[in-house]
């Protein structure tokens, strides 16, 4: 099996919105290359991981071309700056919740993203970022409502699904807010990639390089969003790879299907292991092998972890030595609850017993 080569061979940042790297990938085969070129490009692109400012609730106006007594730009460039604004968040942020942002600021000032008042969990990219500017009789008020899903339908009468207790508390506020000014937000966290074919021929042995250029706002590191594009695709494939049908092939007595069928299986066990854990390996660097395998860092509602942990379930190991509908009878688990369980489990290849 040839040896294959992922290396980044540079990386930078640019300014606070733009970060860059480059990376050397190979060998792939000449008819193949462009195939996998253009897959992992449009993968990147579709990134959709990071979180924006989706609508405002503008205090003294209701709709985006009036302006504001005082306030140097109107209320269309105010929107327009804040649509630049990118966040970052911790890793066990809920995806699926909305969080709010506050701002509120008088007189003859300059207001920026660090005038902004974000939760604690959730920071800006860039606080230098211009928003506008006051006089001395000026004054600027709003809410803003945050969210990392491409999919939000922003109308008066707002309706989402929550996720965790910490949503619940703000899904009040959330229903009593008319936010009548809504952003088209980008919530692609991947600006451009570019790659370029590099050809290795060496009398017979022919083979082809990838050199990949990625961009990003800020968000999110280009090794990481590249991880992920490679993450997602190994998890789409591999779920219209039945391997249990293999199996009926062993009844037969060719021993050169038996091993290509073995060969398979262990290939596929090698992508699931590599791609699947990339969450407890990055996570050694920062705990410790006890803390890397405890339920908190399951992505799952704060209601179940506390359903688990009243029942003194507390580590993976806990979780698989108990079965389905144990959980369902005495932990008063719902099957949706059951399902998010083991979707989280599914990244760290573990399941639940039957």
């Amino acid at each position: 099996m040839e040896q294959k080569i992922f290396s980044c061979i540079e990386s930078r940042i640019k300014n606070n919105n733009q970060y860059y790297s480059r990376f050397y990938l190979g060998p792939f085969s000449h008819n193949k290359i462009i195939t996998y070129s253009n897959t992992l490009r449009r993968t990147l692109l579709s990134d959709l991981n990071s979180i924006n400012v989706v609508a405002i609730n503008l205090f003294g106006t209701k709709h985006e071309y009036s302006s504001l007594f005082g306030v140097k730009e109107s209320v269309l460039d105010i929107l327009l700056n804040i649509k630049q604004l990118a966040f970052i968040s911790h890793n066990y942020i809920m995806k699926t919740a909305s969080y709010f942002a506050f701002l509120r600021k008088s007189g003859n000032n300059i207001i920026r993203a660090k005038d902004i008042v974000l939760p604690n969990i959730i920071k800006c990219v860039n606080n230098n970022h211009y928003i506008a500017t006051l006089s001395n009789n000026g004054e600027l008020i709003m809410k803003l409502l945050l969210s990392s899903k491409s999919d939000h339908t922003m109308s008066l009468s707002l309706n989402y699904e929550f996720d965790s207790l910490l949503a619940y508390q703000t899904s009040f506020l959330l229903r009593n807010t008319d936010f009548l000014l809504s952003i088209d937000s980008n919530f692609s966290s991947v600006n451009k990639v570019n790659y370029t074919i590099i050809n290795n021929d060496e009398l017979e042995n022919f083979s082809n390089y990838l050199l990949l250029e990625i961009w990003t706002n800020g968000s999110i590191l280009p090794r990481f969003a590249l991880q992920n594009s490679l993450q997602t695709l190994s998890e789409l494939f591999l779920s219209f790879y039945d391997t249990s049908s293999l199996f009926s092939f062993f009844n037969y007595p060719n021993h050169l299907l038996k091993n290509f069928v073995s060969q398979t299986l262990n290939k596929t066990s090698f992508i699931k292991k590599n791609f699947f854990n990339q969450d407890i390996l990055m996570s050694q660097d920062n705990y410790d092998s006890d803390t890397a395998f405890l339920i908190d860092n399951l992505n799952i509602s704060l209601q179940l972890k506390f359903l688990l942990k009243r029942h003194g379930i507390l580590t993976f190991t806990d979780l698989i030595k108990i079965k389905k509908a144990w959980l369902v009878q005495y932990c008063n688990v719902s099957k949706k609850s059951l399902q998010d369980l083991q979707k989280s489990l599914l990244r760290y290849n573990i399941y639940l017993k039957d």
